[in-house]
């Protein structure tokens, strides 16, 4: 059914595309009578009004047409595809972790981009998200039930959480935390910070990998191992599983953190009007306040826009136009940050984003209290996932989860290689 699913959604992006290639010639509408159009395929659904909506105020004061083509679950080969048609695709969004052989071959190589030299990115792609994860926060909710006003910042070890923890408990908030314990959602929440911790580096969760497939170190005698299993023992005493409506829980009140990150966060309509806080913490290890896992998130660019080295270049020239203007405009920036509510990689960018777990995201990047979060290897997710499932259920005790863990990295086959991308 998923993959019927995943074909009827690639074969409507591919209609979208040829039926815009077809008509726009012939299109007349209020914005633009001219030949000049640009498709951008967008894979993430919370963003197609948005996106829309910036697309129609650059066509008002613009010679120019943009569709945006509402995607999912495109893989690289199909992406390439629509690259290489005979109407080809101009832009797309893509992860951050599509391969540079990918980029070398069909993004074009931007020429004239006015924020290339200060974001410090690369030439072929432009930074769309900052996206980070954490412990989001219903800052409304945790008062309402403490009785006085809450300061995240108090909140800066493992104890000190849990001391919280136990106050909203005892005060009537069962179960605070909402925790999705599925093998794909360990896997992309809670697993990589066993690595992350490490060093707070990409270099140092390899490291680790390496000395645990050397047999250079014994995991359960590990000073992190042993903080990321109180972490996980903290989480499982006070969690709840968050069903399909996670937002609805803590926009309730019925829970006041959730270990996610900030994608996941899509306010529910009703609240545009409420007044109620979020946030974002760290996900707390052990009782060090200067320790980095304890001030700083994962947070890097997980999103971006690439050009389509094949269309025409009257096209590439105008892709790279728009996408100077979101940049370096007063205009782009709020569609950016206010249209569709994201965190903005580009410093510059001072406006604050309209999606309040953003906005706290931003204030961690420019506080530099951000470390580069570290991907798993699909295969590795797939294998330790359940692990951790294990010991989080009470199937596995500490000794045996270290062990398990031990035993697949001596395996002579483990893949430690980031898999490949796939737009969701």
């Amino acid at each position: 059914m998923y993959r019927f699913r995943q074909r009827i959604l690639w074969m409507i992006c591919l209609f979208s595309l040829f039926v815009f290639a077809g008509c726009r010639q012939g299109h007349d509408d209020q914005h633009s009578q001219t030949d000049l159009s640009l498709t951008l395929l967008n894979p993430v659904p919370a963003l197609q009004n948005g996106l829309q909506e910036t697309a129609e105020l650059y066509m008002r004061n613009h010679d120019i047409r943009i569709q945006v083509i509402a995607g999912s679950s495109i893989s690289e080969e199909q992406l390439s595809f629509l690259f290489h048609a005979s109407s080809p695709l101009t832009m797309a969004i893509c992860p951050k972790n599509i391969p540079v052989e990918f980029l070398t071959q069909n993004a074009e190589v931007f020429q004239h981009a006015q924020w290339k030299t200060a974001s410090g990115n690369s030439t072929n792609s432009f930074p769309l998200r900052l996206n980070g994860r954490g412990l989001l926060y219903n800052k409304t909710a945790i008062e309402n039930v403490i009785g006085r006003p809450f300061k995240a910042s108090s909140i800066d070890s493992l104890e000190n959480f849990k001391i919280l923890l136990r106050e909203l408990e005892d005060k009537g908030m069962d179960s605070p935390i909402l925790l999705s314990t599925s093998d794909a959602d360990l896997g992309k929440n809670l697993l990589p910070f066993l690595y992350e911790s490490q060093t707070g580096s990409t270099h140092g969760a390899e490291q680790f990998i390496q000395s645990l497939q050397n047999q250079e170190i014994e995991l359960l005698h590990s000073g992190r191992f042993q903080q990321f299993l109180e972490t996980v023992d903290l989480l499982a005493a006070f969690s709840q599983d968050p069903g399909e409506n996670p937002e609805m829980l803590l926009a309730n009140g019925e829970a006041a953190f959730w270990l996610t990150s900030a994608d996941a966060w899509q306010p529910p309509r009703y609240q545009k009007t409420i007044q109620i806080e979020y946030g974002i913490l760290p996900l707390f290890m052990g009782d060090n306040t200067m320790d980095f896992v304890n001030t700083s998130l994962p947070v890097s660019t997980d999103l971006q826009i690439i050009v389509n080295t094949h269309a025409e270049e009257t096209q590439k020239t105008a892709a790279e136009e728009f996408l100077n203007w979101l940049a370096c405009t007063t205009e782009g920036q709020l569609c950016i940050t206010e249209k569709l509510g994201l965190a903005s990689p580009f410093r510059e960018v001072e406006f604050i984003p309209s999606n309040p777990i953003n906005a706290a995201l931003k204030d961690y990047a420019e506080m530099d209290l951000a470390y580069p979060p570290y991907t798993l290897p699909a295969d590795m997710t797939q294998a330790i996932s359940p692990m951790l499932h294990s010991y989080l259920k009470g199937d596995l005790s500490k000794e045996e989860f270290a062990q398990e863990i031990e035993r697949y990295f001596l395996k002579p086959d483990v893949n430690t290689a980031n898999a490949r991308f796939h737009m969701h």
